[in-house]
């Protein structure tokens, strides 16, 4: 018999990193430039990607309309004053060029990337998309119809609908607790005169920033931004004051939401945690990675051990004012409560029993080459520069990275554990109630039971 050997991760590699470059310009967007001709390689890549990032997201809904950040985002590519969608996608296809969008909560996006050659001609797209939206009636009502069935899909979904009364749990009626996507109930009510109202409030230059990076000079870039965006003049518009609301303090509740359908339960453990701007945040994701993954500890408590699901995983969201830790799976209704019990042992084990220096090596080097491959493309290498941007992290936190994660042990760990993950986290569980609300007492004195057709993702839970 072989002894089975699992090899050792090698200690990190240097990458040389291209450097950020920064402007302003006079309408007040801030401009980022990152050329990978700095950077000495044997292979150039004529390719130049772009993103535009609106410092506005579904944090910025009103609370009666949750999803209207999301839909004016998603009706920017639908056409402009100057072409429909089909132009628009006939023109951009044209190029061999890629034009996306997108939102989150903390802010709204668009992307470009094309061949060196052709990318002012594609930025100029991008421009036009975000300048001169005619969001169309008919295509606002076809949008709309489409996030209504897409929230019918994610309704019948046990993991995809834990995940959003997760949000209602933990944020309460915070900015960050409402579905991005909306509900079934302000889609409805939405209207395009309110997708041009926040298009107007929240696409401003002043809220703006545009990174560009790739085979192409800093002072070329920056050029380009001037002849493209320097002439991007608004209307003034008093800033929209939404009202505070606060998330609530973490404290320990049980919420089901009963779907005697459901193949089968969605488990997830949840509590408040940070804001990306603390300095907590690189513990979070090593303790994160620590959990996660195949070789992670809830992975090997819940799937290797004990065949209670396929796979379960932890994950640190953190935004610009505060943030969420979760722990998911997936499994058969009979064995919900068994599988609590398991991950909350495991999480519980962060503090008290430390993580073996090759569990802690293997972890950290699956995050770091997680990083190293993000950044080795012209659009994950924006998407990182974006988010440091969005949350006032230096630009040059892009050469700490593997440093801060290197500097993480076993004390940090138990820290962030002790603090973020331990203590009150709230139970979330979607399936078949009559299968396993016999043994909720236990978990918690706060339990309550929503049928899946009475539950409203509206308000607080």
């Amino acid at each position: 018999m072989i002894d089975r050997v699992v090899p050792r991760a090698a200690p990190p590699r240097s990458v040389a990193l291209p450097r950020a470059h920064e402007m302003r310009l006079t309408n007040g967007m801030r401009v980022i430039a990152v050329s990978r001709a700095e950077v000495p390689t044997r292979i150039r890549v004529p390719l130049v990607a772009a993103t535009l990032s609106i410092d506005r997201g579904s944090a910025n809904d009103p609370p009666e309309l949750p999803g209207l950040a999301a839909m004016t985002s998603a009706l920017l590519r639908q056409g402009t004053r100057r072409r429909t969608a089909l132009e628009l996608d006939m023109a951009i296809d044209a190029l061999g060029a890629r034009l996306d969008r997108g939102s989150s909560y903390d802010a709204s996006s668009l992307g470009v990337s094309a061949t060196t050659d052709v990318f002012p001609q594609a930025l100029s797209f991008l421009a036009e998309t975000l300048r001169e939206p005619t969001f169309a009636q008919d295509e606002f009502e076809r949008l709309r119809a489409r996030a209504l069935s897409d929230l019918r899909l994610a309704y019948g979904s046990p993991s995809s609908l834990a995940r959003l009364v997760v949000n209602r749990v933990v944020a309460g009626d915070s900015p960050y607790a409402h579905p991005i996507a909306g509900t079934p109930r302000s889609l409805e009510a939405l209207t395009r005169d309110d997708v041009v109202a926040f298009h107007a409030h929240a696409y401003r230059p002043e809220h703006a920033t545009l990174l560009i990076g790739g085979e192409i000079g800093v002072e070329e870039a920056f050029a380009l931004a001037e002849s493209t965006f320097g002439d991007w003049r608004t209307d003034p518009f008093p800033p929209r004051e939404l009202p505070e609301r606060p998330q609530p303090a973490p404290r320990r509740r049980v919420v089901v939401v009963d779907k005697p359908d459901a193949g089968r339960t969605a488990v997830a453990v949840a509590r408040a945690a940070i804001a990306r701007g603390s300095r907590d945040y690189y513990p979070g994701i090593v303790t994160c990675a620590v959990l996660s993954g195949y070789s992670g500890r809830l992975n090997a408590e819940v799937r290797v051990k004990r065949g209670l699901s396929y796979g379960a995983g932890a994950q640190l969201l953190a935004r610009r004012a505060s943030g969420q830790f979760v722990a998911a799976t997936l499994v058969d209704h009979t064995r919900a409560l068994e599988t609590i019990d398991v991950i909350l042992a495991t999480l519980a084990s962060l503090e008290v029993a430390p993580v073996a220096d090759a569990e802690l090596v293997a972890r950290k080097a699956s995050l770091v080459g997680g990083f190293n491959r993000t950044i080795d493309t012209n659009d994950g290498l924006l998407a990182v520069l974006s988010d440091y941007a969005l949350y006032g992290i230096g630009l040059d936190e892009l050469e700490r990275y593997v440093r801060y994660v290197e500097a993480v042990g076993n004390a940090e760990i138990a820290a962030f554990a002790r603090t973020y993950v331990i203590p009150e986290p709230s139970i979330i569980l979607v399936g078949d109630a009559a299968t396993f609300s016999g043994g909720l007492s236990a978990l918690a004195s706060d339990v309550r039971i929503v049928a899946a057709g009475d539950l409203d993702l509206n308000a607080a839970l």
